[in-house]
């Protein structure tokens, strides 16, 4: 029997961060998934068999990305929805990692023909929005203007979730999912507990 396809949407190399590949890990025990990120800095992540990887765009290191143009940027987002929209065609749940994914997963769903259900999960916090001349500043704005129309808001913690629905007036209860790398990434001597000892007593 074959699992439902679930597309995760990411604004940035999927490899980067350890909670974010420890939630494709066991998020690809229940779907077979399509990873959607960008295309820069060398792959350095080995994920499961079912994990289909789609690093969009001209490859690129993160530096080069950073130092486009505005008007570049705003080309390469466009290119990253519409690629994006294709690839989530037949998927039966959205999962949208950061403010960028999150608007370009909601705008993917209004045009695709069958809606399925939008899961955003949101690590990093703007108090104050950007200027209208930089992408940042219109992808912020859409954000909060479309945070409601998601189906279940995801936080890693309590207090940047209230932190969140008291910026966007969010009524919907955020789900707490606390952040956790795989244990392969992380292996403990044998002898931990003695040098926890001699750390507490030097």
């Amino acid at each position: 029997m074959s699992k439902p396809k679930l597309g995760m949407v990411i604004y940035f190399n999927p490899d980067y961060y350890p909670p974010t590949v420890n939630a494709v890990h066991l998020l690809a025990e229940h779907f077979d998934v399509v990873l959607i990120g960008r295309n820069y800095d060398p792959p350095n992540v080995e994920y499961p068999a079912n994990v289909r990887v789609h690093r969009l765009g001209k490859y690129t290191s993160i530096h080069e990305r950073m130092q486009a143009s505005p008007l570049a940027k705003f080309r390469e987002y466009l290119s990253f929805l519409v690629q994006t929209r294709r690839l989530l065609q037949d998927v039966s749940l959205i999962y949208a990692y950061d403010a960028f994914a999150y608007t370009a997963a909601y705008l993917c769903r209004l045009s695709l023909s069958q809606t399925m259900p939008l899961i955003y999960q949101n690590h990093e916090l703007e108090e104050h929005l950007a200027g209208l001349f930089s992408l940042s500043g219109w992808v912020q704005r859409a954000e909060r203007a479309w945070i409601h129309q998601a189906d279940l808001v995801v936080f890693p913690d309590r207090d940047r979730a209230a932190f969140y629905q008291k910026v966007t007036r969010l009524k919907k209860q955020p789900m707490i999912v606390p952040n956790f790398p795989r244990k392969s990434f992380f292996t403990l001597p044998e002898n931990w507990i003695s040098l926890l000892a001699q750390r507490w007593y030097s």
